[in-house]
């Protein structure tokens, strides 16, 4: 989705857009990343970005749950934020 820059954070708001598209799969399970990749290529994820790509826990300060709890509910008007300096 489209971010915007605010206080040192990329911030993108899901309401905003037109869609979304979320890729997910259980990372415990096999095929890994790269396989993947190779798979749904050309949908915002290559082969040549793999390394760019962080789970979501990791990037923004909710919990998987409460990503899924937020944004499972289409009213919803919650953004994402992130840390500029985790993305190269």
């Amino acid at each position: 989705m489209p971010r915007e820059k605010h206080n040192g954070n990329f911030v993108g708001c899901p309401r905003n857009v037109g869609y979304v598209a979320v890729v997910v799969w259980d990372p415990d399970t096999e095929p890994p990343l790269k396989k993947i990749v190779s798979l749904i290529s050309g949908r915002g994820i290559n082969k040549l970005n793999v390394d760019y790509f962080k789970p979501v826990d990791e990037v923004i300060s909710m919990t998987i749950e409460e990503f899924y709890q937020t944004f499972k509910d289409p009213e919803n008007t919650a953004c994402l934020e992130t840390a500029m300096e985790i993305w190269p």
